[in-house]
């Protein structure tokens, strides 16, 4: 596993390429060079990402309706 998640500032004026920790996935970080506050999008093993909830059998769960 990285040891840092890359990102590209949204900021259309900046656009700065970010390094942080794989600790900030699932938080809001800044960006150094404008100011700008960033999601970093959460990790495949973290919650709130779908494919971390597995069914039952070890399998993706699927939404029941």
């Amino acid at each position: 596993m990285s040891s840092a998640v890359r990102l590209i500032c949204p900021n259309l004026k900046c656009r700065t390429i970010l390094s942080v920790p794989v600790v900030a996935r699932g938080k809001t970080v800044r960006c150094r060079a404008c100011g700008m506050r960033i999601q970093v999008p959460p990790g495949k093993d973290q919650p709130g990402s779908p494919t971390a909830t597995p069914g039952a059998n070890g399998t993706p769960a699927t939404p029941s309706e």
